[in-house]
């Protein structure tokens, strides 16, 4: 019974940080995390690091004013990105702006 309980409250834990994790800022939407079939971890990931180093190189997120919002695949791809992940088409990525730069959904998946 203790490892239930243990259990419950550990998936909440988790389920309450991935919920916190892509807040929107500044007026931005507030981001959502997807829990599909593989979550949205190896998009996020991809998509994380093509978005730091775009930023990297032009001190600007790659959004259409290069302010966090909707992301701009044709400033990624291909140079930073090889794809759009497929999460893309039902969830928006964007640059989140609380925390500034991290790559947050725009939608729940």
């Amino acid at each position: 019974m203790p490892a239930a309980r243990f259990a419950a409250i550990l998936l909440l834990v988790v389920l309450l940080i991935s919920t916190a994790a892509c807040n929107g800022g500044g007026g931005e939407p507030t981001a959502v995390p997807t829990l599909g079939p593989l979550g949205c971890a190896p998009d996020r990931d991809a998509t994380q690091a093509a978005i730091d180093a775009y930023h990297a190189r032009y001190n600007e997120w790659p959004t259409a004013d290069g302010e966090p919002g909707d992301m701009d695949w044709d400033k990624l791809v291909p140079e930073f990105l090889p794809y759009i992940p497929k999460t893309d088409s039902k969830c928006k990525w964007g640059v989140d702006g609380n925390p500034e730069g991290d790559a947050c959904l725009q939608n729940r998946c």
